[in-house]
């Protein structure tokens, strides 16, 4: 299972000041790119324990992987693009301060891990990647808090979306 407070702690080790010189931009970017992988995958896991089972002994595996599995980058930082006030559309959900907050830091994140990762002309700095990753922190941490209904809302929101037709 891949961990997120993991992916967390190889950031940090990525973004940690070098002893003489300047960074390695190589360094920041991988930070960059490892913050945002470290929310997706608590997403990841916290979508699956709320749609199929948190408790490996009571959950079908296959299920909690193919739950796991079905999220994509793209849609999932296009749907918390949508997320905030007014109400989500057609969902009629209003996300409270926790889940508004965790998917506008990820949609932040995943826009800066594109430009880490393809924008040859980006330069990082190492307090803006700290911040990037403390702000990663933050954001699981906070979504953590919200309510378990509510995370289980925001999950379905984010891996199946509403229909604009309906």
């Amino acid at each position: 299972m891949i961990n997120h407070d993991h992916l967390l702690a190889q950031a940090r080790r990525l973004a940690k000041p070098p002893s003489a010189g300047r960074p390695k931009q190589a360094d920041l970017r991988r930070a960059v790119s490892t913050a945002y992988y470290a929310m997706f995958h608590f997403a990841l896991r916290d979508g699956a324990d709320h749609l199929v089972g948190s408790s490996p002994a009571k959950r079908n595996s296959k299920a909690w992987a193919m739950v796991y599995r079905a999220y994509r980058h793209n849609e999932m930082a296009r749907r918390c693009g949508q997320v905030g006030n007014p109400p989500t559309p057609l969902t009629g959900a209003d996300f409270g301060r926790e889940v508004r907050r965790f998917a506008a830091e990820f949609k932040t994140l995943q826009n800066e891990r594109h430009r880490a990762d393809y924008d040859p002309t980006v330069k990082l700095t190492l307090s803006t990647v700290q911040g990037r990753i403390g702000a990663a922190r933050r954001a699981i941490r906070l979504l953590t808090k919200a309510p378990a209904e509510e995370r289980r809302l925001f999950s379905t929101f984010l891996l199946l979306g509403v229909r604009s037709d309906s």
